[in-house]
């Protein structure tokens, strides 16, 4: 996958996930203050496996990440972990 197809795909996950934490802003209460997102696909097992290595780079450069995960349920379509060195 190319870095712009990664991009891209990361851009349509990112907007999921912006909507879900709009409408369910006690989430985002709950997470570190300056914490980067990583999303994870539900059906995308190429792009979760490079947005790993983004969660590695991340953590190298001392940042907090919050591991997004979307899921197929629909009644709670994110699982969210902190993740930590």
């Amino acid at each position: 996958m190319s870095k712009t197809q990664q991009a891209n795909k990361n851009i349509v996950l990112t907007e999921k996930l912006a909507m879900f934490l709009t409408e369910n802003p006690q989430v985002d209460e709950e997470m570190p203050d300056n914490v980067s997102y990583v999303t994870f696909s539900a059906k995308d097992k190429n792009l979760n496996e490079l947005n790993a290595k983004l969660i590695e780079s991340l953590l190298h450069e001392g940042k907090q990440v919050v591991r997004a995960e979307e899921t197929k349920d629909k009644s709670n379509p994110w699982k969210f972990s902190i993740v930590s060195v």
